[in-house]
C-alpha cells in the first residue's frame, strides 16, 4: 500500500483548467511544502505508464466514493430517521471509514487481518457520535471497530484513528503516536492534524498532512493521496526546532 507510485492527477472534483483564486483550492492557506498538481491538464497514458501502476482520477472515483455512498447507505441505514442535519455526519463517518481502508498502521500497532480497530471521538457532536457509533462490530481491514469517546490527548494513545469533532485538543501530545487524526475543524493540517475535511465546491473534500502521518510511521496509499485537494509533505516541526 505504502510502496505503490505516486499518481499525480487532478484532485476529484476540480475541473481540468480551473482554478481558485490565489491558486488555493481550499481556500485554507495551506503550509509551505504541500503538494499542489503541477498543470490542469488531464495525465495522458504515457505518463502514468511511466510511473507505474498509477489511479487516474476518474478511475479512483470509481473505486472510492462508491465505498463512501454504500457505507452511507448500508452501514449507516437505521440513521436515516434522524435529522436532516445528521446527513453531514453520515457522510463524514463514511469518508472516515474509507480513510481507515487505506491507511497502513505498523503491524505492533494494529497486526493484519486480526484484533480491534479503536476509533476514538473528541467532542461532544451527538449526530457524529452516532454515526460513528454504527461502525461499531464492522470489520475494517479484518479488524472488528470499536468506538469510544476521549476527553483529553492522553486518551487517545490506544486510539487507531481519532475524531476531533471540536476545538481544544492538544495535538503536540499525539505527535509521532500512530493515531490518525481527522476532523473538520478549519485549520486542522496547519496545526498538525492528519486529514481535514472541508467543504469545497459544494461537495466534501480533504487536504492530508503526509509528514505528519509518516512521523507516526502510517503509511497512507497513494491512491487516496491523488484524491486530496492538498498535501502537505513537509515533516511537523518539533517545539524548539528553528
Amino acid at each position: 500500500m505504502g510502496g505503490q507510485p505516486r499518481c499525480h492527477a487532478e484532485p476529484a472534483g476540480l475541473e481540468p483548467g480551473h482554478r481558485e483564486s490565489g491558486g488555493n483550492p481550499s481556500g485554507s492557506g495551506l503550509l509551505a511544502g504541500r503538494h499542489q498538481p503541477s498543470g490542469r491538464r488531464p495525465a495522458r497514458r504515457d505518463d502514468l505508464l511511466s510511473r507505474g501502476r498509477c489511479i487516474t482520477r476518474t478511475a479512483m472515483r470509481a473505486v472510492l466514493f462508491p465505498l463512501v455512498t454504500a457505507l452511507a447507505v448500508a452501514v449507516l441505514a437505521p440513521l436515516r430517521s434522524a435529522q436532516a442535519g445528521s446527513d453531514e455526519a453520515m457522510v463524514q463517518a463514511a469518508f472516515v471509514a474509507n480513510f481507515a481502508r487505506f491507511t497502513q498502521w505498523p503491524a505492533a500497532v494494529l497486526p493484519q487481518r486480526q484484533g480491534v480497530m479503536q476509533l476514538c471521538q473528541y467532542g461532544q457532536r451527538e449526530d457524529l457520535e452516532q454515526a460513528l457509533r454504527a461502525l461499531q462490530g464492522r470489520p475494517l481491514q479484518g479488524a472488528s471497530v470499536q468506538w469510544r469517546q476521549i476527553q483529553r490527548a492522553e486518551e487517545a494513545r490506544g486510539c487507531h484513528l481519532l475524531f476531533v469533532s471540536e476545538p481544544g485538543l492538544a495535538l503536540v501530545a499525539l505527535t509521532g503516536q500512530p493515531v490518525l487524526t481527522v476532523s473538520d475543524q478549519p485549520g486542522f493540517v496547519q496545526r498538525g492534524g492528519m486529514i481535514g475535511l472541508l467543504r469545497h465546491g459544494g461537495r466534501l473534500r480533504f487536504e492530508i498532512h503526509l509528514g505528519a502521518a509518516s512521523q507516526a510511521g502510517l503509511k497512507l496509499s497513494s491512491d487516496l493521496l491523488s484524491l486530496a485537494v492538498g498535501v502537505i509533505e513537509a515533516p511537523l516541526r518539533r517545539e524548539g526546532a528553528p
